[in-house]
Parts: C-alpha cells; sequence; structure tokens
C-alpha cells in the first residue's frame, strides 16, 4: 500500500510545479472547497471474502507490467503558447522566454515498474540572466508537473493501488460499493470502488495532511484504465491544493500507452493554470 500514500506528495509535487509556473504572474480569485466524506456504514467482509475481492479487484485492471512493458520512451512537447496565454506575462515573457521554451525537449524513461525519469535539452541560449533564471524556472515548474502526473498514472497502471491479498486490511461491503480501510503507522488509507472494482476515491489522511484523488476509468480488452482524475491536497490547517489531469491514451506496439496530458491545477492563493502537452517519439521495449 506505499503507492496509495503517494498520493500526499503527487498532489504537493503538481501543486509546486504550478507554483513555480506562476511565479512571474497573478491569476484569478478561486474558492476551494475540499471534497465531502462518506459516513455509510456496512458489513465487514471475513478473510476469506475480502482476499477474494482483493484478487478479482487486481485483475480487473490494465496493467502494464503483465502486458510485457519493460520501458517505455518518449518527449513530452508542451503547449506553451497555450500556458502563456493564461499567464499576463510582460514583453521578456511573451517574446524571448517563450522562444526559449518552445524549443526545450523534455526526455522521459519509464522503467520495468512504472518509474520515471525526466531530462530535458535545448539549442537555443538565453540572452541574459534574468531570462536564464526565468526559464529554469519554468522548466523545473513543468518538469514536476509532468512527473507528478506520470506518477499518479503509473500508480494506476503498474502496481494497482490494492493491498496484497494476506495483508492487514479491512473492507465493508456498502451494497453498491466496497470501502476499504488500512493503517501505516499514523497514516490512514481508504479506498471506495463500486462492485465492479473501479475506484472511485483513494485517499490517505493523518494529523498533518490529507490528500485524495477520484479517478475516472475506463474498460479496455485488457482491463480498467485511467483516463483523468481529480486530486486535493490539505497540509495542516492550509487551504487545499487542487490538481486535475486528462490522459489520452492509444496504442503503441499493441500496448495502450498515454499520447497527451492536460494538467490543471488550483492552488489555496486561487491560481489557476492549465497545461497541455502531446506525447511523441514514443518507443517501447517489451519481454
Amino acid at each position: 500500500m506505499q503507492a496509495v500514500r503517494r498520493i500526499v506528495f503527487l498532489c504537493s509535487l503538481a501543486a509546486l510545479g504550478s507554483s513555480l509556473l506562476f511565479s512571474q504572474a497573478k491569476a484569478p480569485e478561486f474558492q476551494s472547497t475540499p471534497p465531502s466524506t462518506t459516513t455509510t456504514s456496512g458489513s465487514f467482509l471475513t478473510t476469506l471474502e475480502r482476499r477474494t475481492v482483493i484478487q478479482q479487484a487486481r485483475r480487473s485492471y490494465y496493467n502494464l507490467k503483465s502486458e510485457g512493458l519493460l520501458e517505455f520512451h518518449f518527449q513530452v512537447v508542451p503547449d506553451w503558447d497555450s500556458m502563456y496565454k493564461q499567464l499576463p506575462v510582460d514583453a521578456v515573457g511573451r517574446e524571448e522566454l517563450l522562444l526559449i521554451l518552445k524549443n526545450v525537449r523534455f526526455l522521459v524513461i519509464v522503467g520495468p515498474n512504472g518509474a520515471s525519469t525526466i531530462s530535458h535539452q535545448s539549442d537555443v541560449a538565453p540572452p541574459s540572466e534574468n531570462v536564464a533564471n526565468r526559464v529554469r524556472t519554468s522548466i523545473s515548474g513543468m518538469e514536476q508537473m509532468i512527473t507528478g502526473v506520470l506518477q499518479t498514472w503509473s500508480t494506476f497502471s503498474y502496481a494497482i493501488p490494492f493491498p496484497e491479498a494476506d495483508s492487514d486490511y479491512q473492507i465493508e461491503d456498502l451494497g453498491t460499493k466496497y470501502r476499504l480501510t488500512s493503517k501505516e503507522g499514523p497514516v490512514d488509507i481508504r479506498i471506495s470502488m463500486t462492485r465492479d472494482f473501479a475506484i472511485e476515491e483513494l485517499g490517505v489522511g493523518s494529523s498533518e495532511f490529507s490528500g485524495n484523488i477520484h479517478p475516472k476509468l475506463a474498460p479496455t480488452k485488457g482491463g480498467l484504465i485511467m483516463t483523468s482524475y481529480d486530486a486535493m491536497y490539505k497540509s495542516g490547517s492550509g487551504a487545499p491544493a487542487q490538481v486535475s489531469a486528462t490522459i489520452q491514451n492509444s496504442e503503441v506496439d499493441g500496448i495502450l500507452l498515454p499520447e497527451s496530458l492536460s494538467m490543471t491545477t488550483t492552488l489555496p492563493t486561487g491560481r489557476v493554470l492549465t497545461v497541455q502537452a502531446t506525447l511523441t517519439d514514443r518507443k517501447l521495449k517489451k519481454r
């Protein structure tokens, strides 16, 4: 269940990336509202019943490890023009900064367990140290947003966020849904899913933070695959940060993999940013 605890990291990472991208601009006011929680009670499943549910749930998802994927290589091409139309930037941002950013290539490698590494290359040198600093800030923010989305995608495409069948957890039968709860040290974990094992909410919480993700899943012949999600992260008594993403998938050598991303982040300050990106030069290695 360690993958579940990464929700907090993923939400805060995407929020930080958006914050960096917004470091030179102000955005509209936004009133943030934490998601509602359910208090519905149900009957707890027996050990045998819950083991059966978990085994069936794991088999219900499109699993890239089961599909034989070893490595996935691609470039991420952000739509900088669209993004900068949302920002009240100065002439330097519209001309010098944007020209350089549009020539940056983001290179990503996803390994056999879903972990990704991202690097960047550029053939255009900044004309001044001021522009160079702004380029570094924008690149860092973009990399963190991309990393957050890819790691969330990985959670639903490789490990699949369910506990091991024989580990310590409880499952309640709520009639039309199942609710799974467990604990890792001071962290409470919950998963709400339909009778068809489609996760509707996955969340973690402690006295210091809380976070959740609401994925949208689509059926394929290989199982359920995530197409979008809405997430929230809240630290202490601070206001929540919100992150949403949409992932378009298509086949590469018979395996369904992302071909485009759309990322929207709402920070506690009210800043909102949508970033769209295309995945090009997609190549993979299979067993």
